[in-house]
């Protein structure tokens, strides 16, 4: 694998956490709302991308489950951090 692979999905993944960043920052929730709100990023991921490739192109129903957890437990953690780094800049942690 190429190094300029890596590079792409380490950007593509540095994006798409700092789009989430900003997306939870507008929020006027608790800490656990935000994390919440990026777990639900990780549904949406999971939804309009690997159910896709699930119904359409037939991939086994295991790599669809196990895409759920990586999506929806990798976005979580993504989200605490996240809400961490927002609590404290002093951001309202309603």
């Amino acid at each position: 694998m190429p190094a300029s692979m890596l590079i792409t999905e380490l950007t593509s993944n540095i994006l798409a956490a700092i789009l989430v960043a900003l997306v939870v920052s507008w929020l006027i929730c608790s800490f656990w709302g935000r994390v919440a709100a990026a777990g639900l990023f990780g549904v949406v991921s999971w939804l309009s991308v690997d159910a896709s490739y699930w119904n359409w192109y037939g991939f086994p129903t295991n790599y669809f489950a196990a895409q759920a957890i990586d999506q929806v437990v990798g976005w979580l953690l993504a989200g605490f951090v996240i809400a961490w780094l927002i609590k404290g800049r002093g951001a309202n942690s309603a």
